[in-house]
């Protein structure tokens, strides 16, 4: 599935990381898609145990401080209210975008 071979990135390795001017997280996947992850989404969906919604403190104005990407598999994020322990993996995003897209294209059916 994952290309291992230097220079040739993996089916789930991002081709470009970067901020918007919103502050959300882009990211461009190597099939062509551009998907755009809020903070606030991000930080409900921590990787961490007790660090996403569970704890009820995610403040709705939540910023992305920094991010950094984690060899070719993951990215940590630092967030405005301190969390910057969570690391993202590649798979885990794709999955909380489809999971997204998905509710969406529920709520709209009558």
């Amino acid at each position: 599935k994952s290309a291992i071979k230097e220079g040739v990135l993996s089916v789930d390795e991002p081709k470009d990381i970067k901020l918007s001017e919103e502050g959300n997280l882009t990211i461009e996947w190597p099939d062509g898609a551009v998907e755009e992850y809020t903070p606030y989404d991000l930080r409900i969906n921590a990787p961490v145990p007790g660090a996403g919604a569970d704890t009820g403190e995610v403040p709705l104005d939540i910023k992305i401080n920094g991010f950094e990407k984690v060899g070719r598999y993951a990215v940590a994020i630092n967030f405005s209210d301190g969390h910057d322990t969570g690391i993202y993996d590649f798979n885990k995003l794709r999955e909380l975008n489809r999971k997204k897209s998905d509710s969406s294209r529920q709520s709209f059916n009558v």
